[in-house]
């Protein structure tokens, strides 16, 4: 009677066991049967992002492969407040392209005079008023070294400037600045978006100036020529459009 009681508990015993091991089994397969697909199911849509950015970044590189014009505005230039400039660029984002541009130092017009020297006895200059303007013109051609959305160039630009200007004292004088050069450049530019850049320029410039002044109308012009070397660290902040 003993020994039946012990061997029915021991049986129960077993059962109970084998019956936590196989509920825990499935509880162990059903969790890694989940785990697995929803792994799977994470990898499959961070493959298919993957795959559509490297989509769009092939139709962005595309795009950009193909553009040949685009459209500038320097930023530093119009920092000044009435200076301008747009440049114009045809080539391609590899190689490189010719580039044009057109500028203004503005419009000025000054009144000037000076207060009388009650010390020395001097006569004071009277007031008189001095109006003003420049124009330039770049014609030059820019190489590219680009990897991807990065671009190095580098060139040089021939350069001509006009600007000139007229006095009401001394009577109806008048002057005049023209000058011719040749500026060497090198910059870097970054690809914002697929038509939209930015790019700071250094830029060293040698010229020949022709400076003319006449202190009257009627005189002669008076003719002072000069060289001058300049380097511009930053030359130019351009934001281009590209098309």
């Amino acid at each position: 009677m003993g020994n039946s009681s012990t061997n029915f508990n021991k049986n129960a015993l077993g059962g109970t066991i084998r019956g936590i091991f196989a509920l825990n089994a499935r509880t162990l397969w059903r969790a890694l049967f989940i785990s697995v697909t929803a792994a799977l199911s994470s990898f499959a849509v961070h493959v298919s992002h993957a795959q559509s950015a490297m989509r769009n970044t092939a139709k962005t590189d595309s795009m950009i492969q193909a553009q040949r014009w685009d459209v500038s505005i320097d930023l530093f230039r119009l920092s000044y407040g009435k200076s301008q400039s747009v440049m114009i660029r045809y080539g391609t984002w590899n190689k490189g392209a010719w580039r044009l541009c057109l500028g203004n130092g503005g419009y000025s017009d000054l009144k000037v005079g000076s207060e009388p020297d009650t010390l020395g006895g001097q006569t004071p200059v009277p007031d008189y008023r001095h109006k003003g303007a420049s124009l330039d013109f770049q014609l030059g051609y820019e190489a590219h070294k680009s990897i991807k959305r990065h671009q190095l160039f580098f060139g040089s630009d021939i350069t001509y400037q006009f600007s000139f200007g007229s006095y009401t004292y001394p009577p109806n004088g008048r002057g005049s600045i023209s000058t011719i050069g040749l500026g060497p450049f090198v910059g870097v530019k970054y690809r914002i978006l697929g038509r939209l850049s930015v790019s700071i320029e250094a830029q060293a410039h040698f010229a020949y100036n022709v400076q003319r002044f006449a202190p009257n109308q009627g005189t002669a012009w008076d003719d002072n020529r000069l060289l001058s070397v300049n380097f511009y660290p930053v030359h130019s902040i351009n934001l281009s459009y590209h098309f």
